[in-house]
């Protein structure tokens, strides 16, 4: 006999007791191994075939075995997943429309007379079934749990009486949880829809009227080619030697200019803009490269900040307080495009997650602010007269990029001078 007050979950209302599942179970029983088959005696139920606590049993392959009796499943049996990625998920057998056995992943327990199948089916779906369960599952690359360890979960325990009011109310209460959750689901996507197709007829040209006293998209080129020169006369940026110019031809064709060569380009072009539109590649609008951070060397504590895919917070914009901290001496691996320093909103970053092409844009509005960016994250720097917001809405969103090479991507540029917050 010892003392087990330490190992009792929580306190139980009266009437109710602690027990082990060892002790309210007829038999806890492994399944055994054998290959599923097309044809057979019997059903072999296995992990895989059971779904999001339910099984198509018209798809559960087929087995044969010689003894029968012992794997057999009845009604009321549960059965547990003893390893793997579902190690701990159970299923309880409401109905057998085919005669059934299961395969040796699963580990089947039958419950003694006088204790709700039901009432148990839900203590495993709970957080204090889980909380066991997890402190028992042993294994680091394919955790498992045995059947010593169910053996010894505590349940607890109710009447039987009691057992039988819990379980009707506790399916009610789940089904409208599922309701509200599907409903969920249903308006997420609703709203993810109408988000893309806001932005989409933005980028169109066929969200708001199109304004015949606005200035045409060449203009715009032309004020950022007056700045792409004056940068090329400072030394900051290089000439790009093979710079991209697209245009629309007589023939309503679009063309591409590329080092004196000129080629047609209408199959990448995704769809019509308006005509005081013009498309533009991606690198055109940057005013360096674009261009990936570094695999940084972290601090406990420092004035700068490591910016990584984990601040990216999709839905709600970025979350700097996920940053992680850099090590300062480590900042001569750094180039000033790599190093970002923010002290007002008029200065602004595109970043971008590189395995998943989500954009961020950065504007701060935060004295001293430090910040450099971490490999799997790229950096855009637009032109002075490029609304950074305009392009970050949609541009990188897997559907409309036409190449693997950022660079190479096709954007739609409008005129909007210096305006730096969307309209």
């Amino acid at each position: 006999m010892k003392c087990i007050e330490d190992e009792i979950p929580f306190e139980l209302p009266e009437g109710w007791e602690w027990t082990r599942l060892g002790c309210i179970t007829d038999v806890i029983q492994y399944g055994f191994s054998n290959s599923a088959e097309s044809t057979g005696d019997y059903r072999f139920l296995r992990i895989t075939d059971i779904q999001n606590g339910c099984v198509n049993w018209d798809t559960v392959p087929f087995t044969c075995t010689d003894e029968p009796e012992k794997y057999l499943l009845h009604k009321d049996d549960i059965v547990f997943a003893r390893t793997g990625a579902t190690v701990g998920k159970s299923f309880l057998i409401t109905d057998l429309p085919y005669a059934s056995v299961y395969a040796s992943y699963l580990i089947r327990i039958r419950l003694i007379n006088g204790i709700s199948a039901n009432y148990i089916y839900h203590f495993f779906n709970s957080y204090c079934y889980w909380e066991q369960v997890t402190d028992k599952a042993v294994g680091v690359g394919q955790p498992n749990c045995n059947g010593t360890a169910l053996r010894e979960l505590f349940i607890p325990l109710p009447s039987q009486a009691e057992q039988n009011r819990i379980v009707p109310v506790a399916d009610n209460l789940l089904k409208i949880l599922n309701t509200i959750t599907s409903e969920q689901e249903s308006l997420s996507e609703l709203i993810q829809t109408t988000k893309s197709k806001i932005l989409d007829l933005a980028i169109r040209g066929k969200l708001v009227p199109q304004d015949p006293n606005d200035e045409p998209a060449s203009v715009l080129l032309e004020c950022i080619q007056a700045e792409k020169e004056e940068l090329i006369k400072q030394g900051k940026i290089k000439r790009d030697k093979k710079e991209s110019v697209i245009f629309k031809g007589d023939d309503n064709s679009y063309y591409e200019k590329i080092n004196g060569e000129v080629f047609c380009i209408d199959e990448e072009i995704p769809y019509d803009i308006p005509d005081t539109w013009t498309w533009m590649r991606l690198e055109n609008c940057c005013v360096k490269e674009i261009r990936r951070g570094k695999s940084p060397k972290y601090k406990e504590n420092s004035n700068v900040l490591v910016f990584a895919q984990k601040c990216n917070t999709k839905y709600n914009g970025i979350d700097v307080s996920l940053a992680q901290y850099l090590d300062e001496t480590a900042l001569k691996r750094y180039t000033s495009s790599l190093f970002s320093f923010f002290a007002s909103s008029n200065t602004s970053r595109q970043f971008s997650n590189s395995s998943s092409n989500i954009p961020l844009y950065c504007s701060f509005v935060i004295p001293i602010f430090s910040i450099i960016t971490f490999t799997s994250v790229y950096i855009i720097i637009a032109y002075f007269y490029i609304n950074s917001l305009y392009f970050s809405k949609k541009e990188f969103q897997p559907a409309t990029i036409l190449s693997a090479d950022w660079n190479s991507s096709i954007i739609r540029v409008r005129v909007r001078l210096r305006s730096r917050l969307v309209d």
